[in-house]
């Protein structure tokens, strides 16, 4: 009789796994999961109101793969959770920033695109995302979950120096 009820649970626990590891076939024209789609156009054009949203956040702290206030953000949790209040979607790691939103120059950067920055120690790869919230004369500060030795939270920071230096591209996800 153990031997019976031993065996009904590996089977009971294989089938378990069996569906759990199935992948199910997309439909033709549908995004797979795990793969963001560029919306067409974001509606939302109220750039002032993002940062004002963003701002809301300055002190919370920095936690790796963090993307709730209640917790703490990271960079990238920081950027979806702002936009995502205004049904815009955007990407979840900073990674996938490589190929989203339509690149624009610092020079014509506007308040609430995103600029990107490369890790420390590798140029060639993206590390770091923030939201541009203030253009004053030839001045750009942006909101970010800063992860640095002297500070941990979502801070304002111009960009000068390191961050200058380690700025890949801007890009614009409003429109």
């Amino acid at each position: 009789m153990l031997m019976k009820q031993w065996i009904v649970l590996i089977l009971w626990m294989l089938s378990g796994i069996a569906c759990g590891t199935a992948k199910r076939a997309s439909r033709p024209g549908t995004t797979p999961p795990n793969r963001i789609e560029e919306p067409a156009r974001n509606k939302f054009k109220n750039r002032a109101a993002i940062v004002t949203y963003a701002k809301k956040y300055l002190g919370t702290p920095y936690v790796y793969g963090g993307a709730d206030p209640g917790k703490g953000f990271d960079c990238s949790g920081f950027v979806q959770y702002v936009f995502k209040h205004f049904n815009i979607i955007v990407p979840r790691t900073t990674k996938d920033y490589a190929a989203f939103g339509k690149r624009t120059s610092l020079k014509n950067a506007k308040v609430a695109d995103l600029i990107l920055f490369s890790l420390y120690d590798d140029y060639n790869t993206i590390g770091h995302i923030g939201i541009i919230c203030a253009i004053e004369q030839d001045k750009v500060f942006f909101i970010h979950a800063a992860s640095g030795k002297s500070s941990k939270k979502v801070m304002i920071s111009e960009l000068t120096g390191v961050h200058l230096k380690r700025m890949r591209f801007i890009t614009n996800v409003m429109e």
